[in-house]
């Protein structure tokens, strides 16, 4: 007996309908709501990435998310330039992420290097 896997995109389309005003949704016929979850499901194909780390962490009484994922890109070019418009890469936050990154980089590396100093010197 297999346990069946959630399936995401099901619940990213429920997700959407349950956004939806109750007074609009309950008119919807069957046949609506069925071409609804298909526009939706269409519109962003749920696909696994080989890579996909997805990490929560308490931050200053806040809860914080780190998604990294990484595959071959099959957006067309017109969609890669809309989504460079819509989340440009230089913003504050980025930036102030970026630097956090190199700090702690600079940080392990000289750790590292004060490391192999006292090795060689014992």
């Amino acid at each position: 007996m297999s346990e069946e896997r959630p399936n995401p995109m099901a619940a990213r389309v429920e997700d959407v309908l349950s956004r939806m005003p109750q007074d609009v949704y309950e008119t919807l016929t069957e046949d609506q709501l069925a071409a609804l979850r298909e526009a939706i499901g269409a519109a962003r194909p749920w696909r696994r990435h080989p890579i996909d780390i997805r990490v929560a962490f308490p931050l200053g009484g806040r809860r914080a998310f780190l998604t990294l994922i990484g595959g071959s890109d099959r957006r067309g070019g017109q969609r890669r330039g809309q989504d460079r418009q819509a989340n440009p890469l230089i913003t504050p936050g980025n930036m102030v992420f970026l630097g956090i990154i190199v700090v702690a980089l600079y940080a392990v590396a000289g750790i590292v290097a004060l490391l192999i100093g006292l090795a060689i010197k014992g």
